[in-house]
């Protein structure tokens, strides 16, 4: 405001005397101007004062609009991280242990009824010394095969598929949270690796790649950026 006020009585201080009386006149110009309010109270007459004035609003906006800018952002980004806290602290999860025998009412359910009955989410069943785990579906290994030979990227994205990824988001909201967020970002394909170590994602879009990588490692997570070759390019 002060480089403003004093450039500003330069260029209009012998047109307009009784306005610009000193270098200190002009401040309430400048301040005016920057912050593009304009009251029009007092304004420069002359053909250099007035280029010194559109130059001087748009740098205010630039000073006013910049900063605003990344605060809201700042803000939305942290709204998100609460609401997503908000969704995650409201599902509350029980653990049980319950022994099922010949005439227990549970006896004869599929997991999905059992699940409705008791209003909890089932992990895993013991049965005969076995642990399983209950899964909708098995991937089709030997479609994701095809594909990734083939070159299909829709394909492969198609196949995507993880038994204990189901249990796993449920256990572990972290694991869920990155899931939702990639998946938002607008990524082809997200899942889980494994048994929850890492969470990949798929996409043809190298500026989402670098996007993703970047508020990832802002976050102190390990990211990887991986190419899938097919046959000619290993080649």
């Amino acid at each position: 405001m002060l480089v403003s006020s004093l450039c500003i009585y330069s260029a209009e201080h012998e047109a307009q005397p009784e306005l610009y009386k000193n270098a200190f006149s002009g401040i309430w110009w400048s301040l005016s101007t920057i912050f593009t309010v304009g009251y029009g109270d007092i304004y420069p007459i002359t053909p250099l004062g007035q280029i010194m004035t559109v130059v001087i609003t748009f740098l205010g906006v630039g000073a006013v609009a910049i900063p605003t800018g990344i605060i809201s952002a700042g803000f939305v980004e942290e709204y998100r991280e609460i609401a997503r806290a908000s969704r995650q602290s409201e599902e509350v999860r029980h653990t049980m242990i319950e022994f099922i025998s010949e005439g227990s009412p549970y006896d004869g359910m599929n997991v999905k009824e059992a699940e409705r009955k008791i209003s909890c989410d089932i992990m895993a069943i013991q049965r005969d010394g076995e642990l399983i785990v209950p899964v909708d579906a098995h991937p089709d290994c030997e479609k994701m095969r095809a594909a990734l030979i083939s070159g299909d990227y829709g394909g492969v994205i198609a196949a995507l598929g993880n038994t204990l990824e189901e249990i796993s988001l449920k256990l572990v909201p972290e694991i869920r949270q990155i899931k939702e967020e990639l998946t938002e970002m607008g990524f082809d394909g997200v899942l889980m690796s494994g048994s929850g170590s890492t969470v990949f994602a798929i996409t043809r879009n190298g500026k989402l790649v670098e996007r993703a990588r970047n508020i990832m490692r802002n976050r102190r997570y390990f990211v990887r950026v991986t190419r899938i070759l097919n046959g000619k390019e290993e080649k």
